[in-house]
């Protein structure tokens, strides 16, 4: 049931792995949109630099002509005001065709300056379509920024679910592989460890100092029965004992008593107080309870 549970886990991984790489090419069709958009908004901003140069050339013009013009005027009246005339008829006919200059360059400039007020009517509509066309762009661009952004915020929440999954099916794997411990020590429970299996209590008279021996027999004792002690678990952790001595001819549960627990070694997943070994008898009782 449990390789049935895998299977059927490692399933759903690869379909959520498959859903992955579509949001994940879609992702990236939306960045590639998003990067079309903003050359777009590049050639608009050139187009609006080009008009506000032509603009500003228009300007110049139209202020060199008006500086001719002036220039101009003051050399006319320069020219009257120093020259002097011996009849006041070739006085007057010059101050007509002065008059007549002056006139034909004040209808020049004012043509001039139509053309100059017309073309900045015609680039002021350019500047404002090209305006129009910035802020539509840039509302698609953020358009596809909050689209960009609610596929990630559905990336992420998939690949929680999906890490969710890989730890599930790598506690299933841990369990089988402790499970599988468990059975194979128990298959290799031999006719040479029942036999030796009396001297375990010899074996603790042996190694255990004289203040403690009581202590480490009801360890062993409790051990021995406890559901709380996870031989598989422990084979598992501790892969240095599956062939050992302790193994063929005693148990993992008194070389937890000998040794295991001084060299902070686990029998289980669960916590439990390793101060001492007293409290950890106070414990097992209790587990058991």
């Amino acid at each position: 049931n449990k390789d049935t549970k895998i299977n059927n886990l490692e399933k759903q991984l690869k379909t959520a792995n498959s859903n992955l790489n579509s949001i994940t090419q879609e992702v990236n069709n939306k960045d590639t949109k998003i990067n079309n958009l903003e050359k777009q908004l590049k050639t608009a901003n050139s187009d609006f630099d080009f008009l506000t140069e032509k603009i500003n050339e228009a300007a110049d013009d139209f202020i060199k002509l008006e500086s001719d013009y002036n220039n101009q005027i003051e050399s006319f009246k320069n020219e009257i005001n120093h020259e002097k005339f011996r009849n006041n008829e070739k006085l007057v006919k010059d101050n007509e065709n002065n008059n007549k200059k002056i006139l034909k360059l004040e209808q020049k400039l004012s043509e001039k300056e139509k053309e100059f007020n017309n073309q900045i009517i015609i680039s002021n509509e350019q500047i404002r379509q090209k305006d129009e066309q910035i802020k539509l762009k840039q509302y698609e661009i953020n358009k596809e920024k909050e689209k960009s952004t609610s596929i990630e915020q559905s990336y992420r929440k998939n690949l929680s679910k999906l890490d969710n999954k890989e730890y599930c099916i790598t506690c299933f794997k841990e369990e089988i592989s402790n499970n599988r411990l468990e059975i194979q020590y128990h298959k290799n429970n031999s006719l040479t460890k029942k036999i030796l299996s009396p001297l375990s209590y010899l074996y603790l008279l042996l190694k255990s100092n004289s203040n403690e021996l009581s202590l480490n027999i009801q360890l062993y004792k409790v051990l021995k029965n406890s559901k709380c002690f996870d031989i598989g678990f422990y084979l598992n952790k501790n892969k240095d004992l599956i062939n050992s001595k302790w193994c063929k001819y005693f148990s993992p549960e008194l070389h937890y008593v000998c040794n295991g627990f001084n060299e902070n070694r686990t029998f289980n997943k669960k916590y439990f107080n390793r101060n001492s070994k007293k409290e950890l008898l106070e414990y097992l009782l209790n587990c058991d309870e």
